[in-house]
C-alpha cells in the first residue's frame, strides 16, 4: 500500500512540480518579481491542486475531506512550500551559489545561449533542490498525519 501511494505521490508531485516551475519561471521573467514572492505565488497554486489530488488520488482516506484534514494539510504544506523551500532557495543563493563555469555548462547542456539563461538555469536548479526537499517532507507528513 505504501509503495503504491509513494508511486502515485511521485506522479502527482511531478505534475504539480511542472505547474509550479512553469508558473514560477513565467512570473519571474514576465513580471520581474523577486524569487521569494514568485515562489509563494507558484506554490500557492500548486497547493490548491495538491490538496485535491492527494486526497482523492493518492491517500484516499475513508472520510470525506474535512476541515481538520484541510488545516493539517495546509500546515504541513505551507511549512514546506513557504518555509523549507524559501530557506533552501536562500541558502543556495547566498552560500552555495553555483560556480559561473558550471552555470555555462548547464546552459550549454540545456542549449540556452547567454549568461542570463545560465542564471535562470541555476535558479531552476535551486528551485529543484527546494522542491525535492519539500516533497520528501510532504509525503511523510501526509501519509502519517494529514490523510489518516
Amino acid at each position: 500500500m505504501i509503495a503504491l501511494q509513494a508511486i502515485l505521490f511521485c506522479i502527482v508531485g511531478v505534475a504539480l512540480t511542472a505547474v509550479d516551475f512553469m508558473l514560477f519561471r513565467w512570473v519571474h521573467e514576465s513580471a520581474r518579481w523577486n524569487r521569494y514572492a514568485t515562489n509563494i505565488l507558484s506554490t500557492s497554486v500548486a497547493i490548491v491542486i495538491s490538496l485535491l489530488a492527494n486526497w482523492y488520488l493518492v491517500f484516499r482516506p475513508e472520510q470525506f475531506l474535512q476541515g481538520s484534514m484541510v488545516l493539517r494539510f495546509l500546515l504541513v504544506t505551507l511549512i514546506s512550500a513557504w518555509g523549507i523551500q524559501n530557506a533552501i532557495l536562500f541558502v543556495l543563493a547566498k552560500w552555495l551559489a553555483i560556480d559561473p563555469l558550471f552555470q555555462r555548462l548547464l546552459a550549454a547542456s540545456a542549449r540556452l545561449p547567454g549568461k542570463s539563461n545560465a542564471m535562470l538555469t541555476s535558479l531552476g536548479m535551486h528551485k529543484l533542490a527546494a522542491v525535492s526537499c519539500g516533497l520528501m517532507w510532504n509525503f511523510c507528513w501526509y501519509r502519517w498525519w494529514v490523510f489518516v
